[in-house]
């Protein structure tokens, strides 16, 4: 495949109708709002598929992008939606062209999910012998918490769950799960999961000697005990192969190791969890 060069414009490039850029780009990258996370993945895509030429626009600085005419300006082949926000307007706007999500609640096998499967959870949770793990969660991810809940049964887990309608709702649910848990479970959800809400919750478990589940290193230093996140190069090395694979027209959708599993050893040896778990 012939070279590209690189042209990335970090802003919104058409507004009116009016598209600005020079040159034609392979990738239309859309962020649903400009961070360190998403730049870091942006730069893995283009280290992991050199010969494509990317743009980058950030879908929270006009309310007029015109997304398919920013498409047919740009004359790209593909385009990556970061967040949940860009992937869903593009996938609503967008048809004709392959489109890819990156941190996103989607877990089909175009989308990479800021949240790891349930069996990756269902995994660590039957390495540290759980029993009966409680998960709080609002209505945004019942599906997702009932397929763990059918998959659980393999593993010899039993979920028990519980919905809330709010923060406070949740810290609530969680304490009268109180001797009826050996583990707690806690979901991006933020329609129930604040920092302060989390922080009972972590408290909470500590006190009844209980390790909690989460999806963000952010959790350790607060108590978690088992961490399941997606890792930014690998997201941007995995989506990179796909968009070399598209623009050589030999693509097949297929999901993508990215998930990073941490342990917290002075969790583990407070609570004396089997050390195994770190054991490949």
């Amino acid at each position: 495949m012939r070279r590209f060069p690189i042209c990335i414009s970090v802003a919104a490039l058409l507004v009116a109708g009016i598209a600005t850029g020079a040159c034609a780009e392979d990738v239309l990258v859309v962020l649903s709002i400009k961070t360190t996370g998403y730049q870091e993945i942006v730069r893995a895509v283009q280290a992991s598929c050199r010969s494509a030429s990317v743009k980058v626009v950030n879908f929270a600085d006009t309310t007029e992008l015109n997304l398919p005419q920013l498409v047919r300006a740009s004359r790209a082949k593909v385009v990556l939606a970061m967040g949940d926000s860009a992937y869903k307007s593009t996938l609503a706007s967008v048809q004709r062209i392959p489109v890819i999500g990156a941190l996103v609640a989607d877990q089909g096998l175009d989308a990479i999910s800021y949240l790891a499967p349930p069996e990756k959870y269902l995994a660590a949770m039957k390495k540290l012998g759980r029993k009966q793990v409680g998960v709080i969660y609002g209505s945004p991810l019942s599906s997702y918490v009932r397929k763990a809940h059918e998959m659980a049964r393999t593993y010899g887990i039993t979920l028990v769950r519980r919905e809330a309608a709010s923060p406070s709702d949740a810290i609530d649910q969680f304490s009268r799960l109180k001797g009826l848990v050996d583990a707690l479970w806690i979901l991006p959800d933020i329609s129930v999961l604040t920092a302060g809400s989390a922080e009972k919750m972590l408290n909470s478990a500590q006190e009844r000697n209980i390790p909690v589940f989460a999806f963000s290193a952010n959790y350790l230093k607060s108590g978690a005990a088992v961490v399941i996140e997606p890792d930014r190069d690998l997201i941007g090395k995995g989506v990179g192969e796909d968009i070399c694979s598209i623009l050589n027209d030999s693509h097949t959708p297929r999901q993508h190791e990215v998930y990073r599993e941490i342990g917290n050893e002075i969790v583990f040896n407070r609570l004396r969890l089997p050390k195994t778990f770190f054991i490949n």
